[in-house]
């Protein structure tokens, strides 16, 4: 005998069969959702506190915030999920007495307005997708007691830091260390978009700002902000200037093994006085490119926009580029010094001040400058190392304002003794914008001189302009030489 179904089961089972009944005619998206929504309890959608997906920091257990985020890692499901540390007790001031370590795949940390500082080691982003977003580069603040400890490491790939500041607390003199050590430790990427991205993040006063460590370093870094001398007002009454003591903005190796390939960095903003250099490209760099660069110069003392130091390996040509933007040099120091290098370019810049706009060592293999305004350097505008063999491209730039020392010795381009390869192509060389009416106290020795021993060169169709000897001095006569279609003179 059957057991009898009641009416009350029928009305429960009635939904479920009328949507199977609908399904059989036609299966949409909307009767799918329909159907989860009839056979799953509601409480296995829940996303927010309840769900094991997102968890609340302020609900785990520890000490200080940074053992209550380390608790809500452990506590989420292997596929990761969210960190919530926007709630009120995780907000102002917060202390982490043991380092932070992310192990766990696309795990997210939320900031909320909290200023977290780290008094024991790094917070370590070792796994796949994790990630730290803030809420207002202003308002989330991660900072360190350390002098030499970095302050985030990313150690693998599709990880995010966004909407933070990075700072050292007041008293601490760094010594080492960066702001976000990127690569540490990593296996190799497949490629920039399996990198970093970080984005909106300003860096106070860490040795390194960026640093590239590690030949799985590739990635997409944007909007980025360097003060490398002051304590930013969120840890004093007011942002205070310090002085000397850090290295660089942006670093990029030296790489033990492996290289560094895919590295995207636009919008770097950068001021004050740095050790090294704002930008610095260290060995094992085979690919990266910079754009829309905006750095200053300290009044005083010595400054360095862009220094590629080595990034040439065996087997391995570097390529680099530098595009559009506005650089400044100090003191004693170029405003960018290209040391050795496989391909370099620099492009649409605008480059003032310092010893030189552009110094380009013996060990540099080809180096492209094309529609760069230079100006205002103390000797020359561009210095090309004696001894050079390369292929050296200075093509369609405004080229003037140099020798600015008071002998007026120096020409607008000096190419040393025994350079090989150089090409020199409809360029403008321009009066200094400092001559007044009655004539131009400051000028150019000449604007071009080619010191003995210069072969396979080519000046041609360049206009010449306001200087105090001539055109072209080229003590290499009797070399490959061609010069042709130029206009201005003598």
């Amino acid at each position: 005998m059957r057991n009898p179904v009641s009416k009350l089961s029928l009305l429960a089972l009635y939904p479920f069969l009328y949507l199977v009944r609908l399904g059989q005619r036609r299966t949409t998206p909307t009767f799918i959702m329909a159907l989860v929504l009839v056979v799953l309890p509601a409480s296995s959608l829940t996303w927010g506190q309840g769900s094991t997906s997102r968890l609340m920091c302020s609900a785990q257990t520890g000490n200080d915030m940074g053992a209550k985020i380390q608790a809500c890692y452990n506590a989420l499901p292997a596929n990761g999920g969210v960190c919530d540390c926007t709630d009120a007790p995780m907000q102002g001031a917060q202390t982490a007495v043991a380092s932070i370590t992310c192990n766990k795949q696309n795990a997210v940390v939320l900031l909320g307005a909290t200023g977290l500082t780290l008094n024991g080691g790094p917070w370590s982003l070792n796994a796949n997708g994790c990630s730290i977003i803030g809420a207002d580069r202003y308002q989330s603040w991660i900072l360190t007691n350390s002098t030499t400890s970095d302050v985030l490491q990313s150690g693998a790939e599709k990880q995010v830091i966004e909407h933070v500041s990075i700072a050292s607390a007041p008293g601490t003199a760094r010594t080492a260390g960066a702001g976000i050590n990127v690569g540490v430790s990593a296996a190799a990427f497949s490629g920039p978009g399996d990198g970093l991205r970080i984005d909106d993040v300003t860096i106070f006063r860490t040795w390194h700002g960026i640093w590239a460590s590690g030949g799985s370093a590739g990635g997409s870094w944007t909007n980025i902000t360097c003060f490398p001398n002051e304590v930013p007002g969120y840890v004093t009454t007011n942002s205070t200037l310090l002085g000397t003591g850090v290295n660089d903005c942006i670093q990029l190796g030296p790489v033990g093994s492996g290289s560094i390939t895919g590295t995207f960095v636009s919008g770097v903003v950068a001021d004050d006085n740095y050790n090294d250099a704002a930008i610095v490209v260290d060995s094992g760099v085979n690919s990266a490119t910079f754009t829309h660069l905006n750095i200053g110069a300290p009044p005083n003392g010595n400054m360095t926009s862009i220094h590629v130091k080595n990034s040439l390996r065996a087997g391995n040509p570097s390529e680099l580029a530098f595009i559009n933007g506005d650089l400044e040099g100090r003191g004693t120091s170029s405003v960018v010094q290209l040391d050795a290098c496989g391909s370099c370019t620099i492009s649409n810049m605008t480059l003032g001040g310092g010893t030189n706009s552009v110094l380009i060592g013996a060990n540099v293999f080809q180096a492209d400058l094309n529609n760069d305004l230079m100006n205002f350097a103390q000797n020359q505008c561009i210095y090309i190392a004696g001894g050079l063999n390369g292929s050296i491209h200075i093509i369609d730039n405004t080229i003037g304002s140099c020798s600015q020392s008071l002998n007026n010795a120096f020409p607008d381009i000096l190419a040393g003794v025994g350079v090989n390869g150089l090409l020199i192509e409809h360029n403008h060389f321009f009066h200094s914008i400092l001559c007044a009416s009655s004539g131009c106290p400051v000028k150019a020795s000449n604007d071009i001189l080619l010191s003995s021993g210069v072969n396979f060169a080519v000046i041609s169709g360049n206009i010449f302009g306001d200087k105090n000897g001539n055109a072209v001095v080229n003590q290499s006569s009797g070399t490959s030489i061609l010069m042709t279609g130029n206009a201005g003179g003598p």
